[in-house]
């Protein structure tokens, strides 16, 4: 037996190890108080026109900064959390929340070089696979595993290159299906929210499994990628999963922990560890970029559980706080709920979701349009969140989104047509991308 495989074997023995400890109510707590985070990822780009969407390397940030910032597979990322540590799911800790995420985003802003803004779009509007040494993060243990995810990931594909084809236009970009070429190139918004048990939190990941293809759909703000447009509101999403072909999408449903597991497992880890089952188990999983995930934490006593849900496109603190309460919303409003679609359906949506609002989703049994699905989506959860004291910000966050649904128009959508309605009046292309991203940039400073 070699060590790839000595890994995989002590991963399950692991994962029926944890099944158990679950059945016996390891994870239990009932009086245990939800918490949740808020992970960012941002990209910091060149403020000039000649240089448009091109990044900046802030390596030097990650040496000085003091809130914890840390760099994600590119020299231009910054990947820093919302808050220091998680906070309580109450009016004050939500509130807290977007108040120290904002105030992260600006001392990012303020601290990083001059002519550099930071802005969170979920891909890179120019940069093309072939510049991808140029600005991945070298650093020795974090480089290597980057390496190592890329070339299981590669392996792993039946399909070695991208196609990724606008239909309107017939511009297609075909790339190496390489793991590292496209994420060096993504960012996008976490949700971390704790749960007080493990039937919860597979419930959770079965509701985010259904909400997922929305999420997508109203959330999209990268249409441009490599300098083309692609004709989606997620070129993210597409990007993702067609260089990561089984170990990104949308996860199955699973009725217990183990199942969970299993599905992780049925690829190959990239990280050998023959001595310590539980950090094979561990990295297994941190090497799969499902839209959702479980994670434990064993401790002496007890164990400690979240679900992350990793679903939308890098967003300014005022729309990540919009995502993270209709997140929430929709957990609880569907709690152990038959409402949700069976799986096949949510798959469906969630392969049609890059293309934004002008695609339908199942809900209820039937088709909806995504702006109805939206709209409903926001009555349920505005109901709960009320009912457990939240009204205040349910009102603040949702209300707008509501609106902003009624419009039908998202994100990607306004800045497609701002882009375009700039280039027919005689601006250049570098010229109107320069001000789109500014734009994005002024949205994730404001104070709401």
């Amino acid at each position: 037996m070699n060590n790839k495989q000595i890994t995989k074997k002590i991963s399950y023995e692991e994962a029926v190890r944890r099944n158990n400890l679950a059945d016996k109510g390891y994870f239990d707590d009932s009086t245990a108080t939800r918490t949740a985070n808020i992970e960012q990822e941002v990209q910091i780009l060149d403020s000039s026109v000649q240089r448009a969407g091109m990044p900046i390397n802030v390596s030097n940030f990650f040496q000085t900064n003091s809130i914890g910032a840390r760099p994600d597979t590119s020299t231009f990322i910054v990947e820093y959390d919302g808050s220091e540590r998680p906070v309580e799911i109450n009016s004050d800790g939500l509130k807290s929340l977007a108040d120290t995420f904002l105030k992260r985003t600006r001392y990012i802003q303020d601290n990083i070089p001059n002519g550099g803004i930071l802005v969170p779009i979920g891909a890179n509007p120019v940069l093309k696979a072939s510049t991808s040494t140029t600005w991945l993060v070298k650093d020795g243990p974090k480089y290597q595993r980057y390496l190592y995810i890329d070339e299981n990931a590669y392996s792993e594909n039946p399909n070695k290159t991208t196609h990724i084809m606008n239909p309107s236009t017939g511009t297609v970009i075909c790339e190496r299906a390489s793991s590292i070429k496209g994420m060096f190139r993504l960012t996008g918004t976490q949700f971390h929210i704790s749960e007080k048990n493990i039937a919860d939190a597979l419930d959770s990941h079965k509701t985010s499994i259904a909400i997922a293809p929305f999420m997508i759909a109203a959330f999209g703000n990268s249409p441009f990628l490599a300098g083309v447009d692609t004709g989606r509101c997620s070129s993210r999403m597409e990007l993702l999963c067609q260089t990561e072909q089984l170990r990104s999408g949308l996860p199955k449903p699973a009725e217990n922990l183990l199942e969970y597991y299993e599905q992780v497992l049925s690829v190959e880890s990239p990280f050998i560890s023959i001595d310590n089952s539980a950090i094979a188990l561990d990295e297994a999983l941190s090497a799969i970029h499902t839209i959702s995930r479980i994670r434990v934490t064993l401790g002496e006593n007890k164990g400690i559980i979240r679900n992350e849900f990793r679903h939308v496109d890098s967003q300014s603190p005022y729309k990540s706080m919009q995502a993270l309460l209709l997140t929430f919303g929709c957990i609880e409003a569907f709690r152990f709920s038959g409402e949700r679609p069976p799986y096949k359906y949510s798959y469906i949506d969630f392969q049609n979701a890059v293309w934004g609002l002008k695609t339908q989703m199942h809900w209820k049994g039937k088709i909806m349009t995504t702006q109805e699905l939206g709209l409903y989506l926001i009555e349920r959860s505005l109901k709960v969140l009320i009912k457990i004291g939240l009204e205040e910000l349910a009102y603040k966050y949702l209300a707008p989104l509501k609106n902003e649904l009624y419009q039908g128009t998202t994100q990607s959508d306004l800045f497609r047509k701002s882009l375009y309605s700039a280039i027919n009046k005689g601006t250049s292309f570098k010229q109107a991308l320069n001000n789109m991203l500014s734009l994005l940039n002024e949205d994730a400073l404001r104070k709401v």
